[in-house]
């Protein structure tokens, strides 16, 4: 049963206009009225402008282009990212960046097809090595992408960002967001998420660290040639835009583009938490997550804290998959509350529309819940039969 791209709609974008993109530094079209020059305005620029993203900035940092990925700190269990080099033998040029999932059995990363362009692929574990390359369906869209880069999966695996060029795009790269229907093998419409991430230049690698409740995108804007702005955000679980109706041209433009990070401080104590948890993950760089704090029932005396609690090795790795399995059905359950509450204002044609996700996802819980109860018995009963 196919996802509906009403429902990405919902939740991220207000909208986009399908017209030919502007081209990587073209100036915008000038009209003449009377005796003066009026800036005519991309009219995609101009809706994305009217939803602009309410997002706390707390850092962000110039980089070399080559390897700034390097600079985005995320915690273990959002999966990592590497260059062909050090990840593939005998690295393919053509190749770029990799993001490998928090499981380790599968990657994703760009690669030059037939016409010269590059799209994007995934490879599976199947034994100790990497299976054939596959491109992922439902993107590759060359009516509105051109080149399709920068992929990040989410630990649901369903939630996929990437960044692409094309008549979808407003200026170089922009960022997207698709969802994964699972039933159809392939990703649905992608939906562009608009300002203040994407703009006329190049915006990408846009990933979500759930566990520290911190976001990570790239952008070229305003940069030296071979250097990237990598911001650093407060993800928000459900959108909020800025009320641009009683905003200058000008407070417009600077939320837009983030001209600057200190004016999006609305939230004082909000941003000194989320610096704070910034400040540790970068204490912590290269601390393995077996000495992270965790919190698993093994019997009404003893609890768990840290993955070295564990007496046998496989558990480690049951314990990540458990913990990953619940993180998806926090994530699928948000989802779904958020559908409900659309569909019980929404007309009979969007309620048709949205009862088939609805049943879907509510479907998806009923199975990941049964997974969670079983690999968490399963669990505890090897731990309490090792200790005995």
């Amino acid at each position: 049963m196919k996802r509906l791209s009403l429902f990405l709609s919902i939740i991220l974008l207000l909208g986009a206009v399908s017209v030919n993109a502007q081209r990587r530094g073209k100036k915008n079209v000038k009209a003449k009225k009377a005796e003066t020059e009026e800036v005519v305005e991309d009219p995609r620029i101009t809706i994305m402008k009217s939803a602009i993203q309410n997002i706390i900035f707390i850092d962000s940092i110039v980089v070399d282009k080559n390897d700034f990925f390097k600079h985005y700190k995320l915690s273990k269990e959002m999966g990592s990212f590497h260059s062909p080099k050090e990840f593939w033998r005998g690295a393919n040029e053509s190749k770029t960046l990799i993001y490998l999932n928090e499981l380790k059995d599968k990657c994703y990363f760009a690669n030059k097809a037939s016409d010269g362009l590059s799209r994007l692929y995934s490879c599976d574990i199947l034994g100790d090595d990497w299976g054939e390359p596959y491109e992922l369906k439902g993107i590759a869209d060359t009516a509105k992408y051109t080149n399709i880069n920068y992929p990040y999966m989410m630990p649901d695996g369903i939630t996929f960002y990437f960044a692409a060029t094309g008549k979808e795009s407003i200026g170089g790269y922009d960022i997207f967001v698709t969802r994964y229907d699972s039933e159809e093998g392939s990703f649905l419409n992608a939906e562009n998420i608009g300002m203040p991430f994407n703009s006329t230049a190049n915006d990408y690698l846009y990933a979500i660290d759930e566990f520290n409740n911190l976001g990570w995108f790239a952008t070229d804007r305003r940069q030296l040639k071979d250097k990237v702005c990598i911001y650093i955000f407060i993800p928000s679980e459900n959108r909020k835009v800025y009320n641009t109706a009683t905003m200058s041209e000008d407070e417009v433009n600077g939320y837009a583009t983030i001209n600057s990070i200190a004016k999006t401080w609305y939230n004082k104590k909000a941003k000194e938490e989320a610096l704070a948890r910034l400040k540790r993950i970068k204490n912590e760089n290269g601390q393995t997550s077996d000495s992270k704090v965790i919190n698993f029932v093994i019997n009404d005396n003893v609890t768990y804290n840290s993955e070295k609690d564990f007496k046998l090795k496989e558990n480690v790795e049951n314990f990540r998959r458990w913990n990953n399995l619940v993180a998806k059905h926090e994530t699928i359950e948000k989802t779904l509350a958020i559908t409900r509450n659309y569909y019980a204002s929404a007309n009979q044609k969007d309620r048709d529309e949205l009862k088939s996700s609805i049943i879907n996802d509510e479907n998806e819980l009923y199975k990941l819940e049964i997974e969670i109860r079983q690999l968490e018995k399963e669990i505890r009963n090897s731990e309490n039969q090792a200790t005995k």
